[in-house]
């Protein structure tokens, strides 16, 4: 049985409804992650069984395919089964993203060759200096 917490688990979905609220992203992110490894790991399947809602804006609708592809990387990592969710339209981008920051490109390493960040297209470059 899951141990209560001190506060709400930060779900993918909650996620990207408050980025769209003007959260910045890589912190919601990193409340998920928190969460996923750590404080609710007896929780995973609330983190993520509820898709993020549908964005309207571009921006929204590349955070929300990169935490798809997050999604799917996370469950192949630890053999948990992945939401059927993160394989809609809705999480796929027409064109790349770019992210141009040497920790972005660090991080995003371990997911390169995911087929969800190659479905994304995700692009990750070095920022040169």
């Amino acid at each position: 049985m899951a141990m209560p917490l001190p506060y709400p688990i930060h779900s993918i979905s909650d996620a990207v409804a408050s980025i769209d609220q003007g959260e910045d992203p890589w912190f919601a992110l990193g409340c998920f992650l928190h969460d996923w490894w750590r404080y609710a790991i007896d929780r995973r399947q609330e983190l993520i069984n509820t898709p993020p809602a549908s964005t309207t804006t571009a921006d929204g609708k590349r955070w929300a395919a990169f935490f798809a592809a997050t999604v799917e990387k996370l469950c192949v990592r630890t053999s948990f089964p992945c939401p059927t969710w993160i394989h809609k339209q809705d999480y796929t981008l027409d064109s790349p993203l770019v992210l141009l920051a040497p920790v972005i490109s660090t991080w995003l390493a371990p997911f390169h060759h995911t087929r969800a960040i190659q479905k994304a297209q995700y692009l990750c470059w070095r920022q040169h200096t």
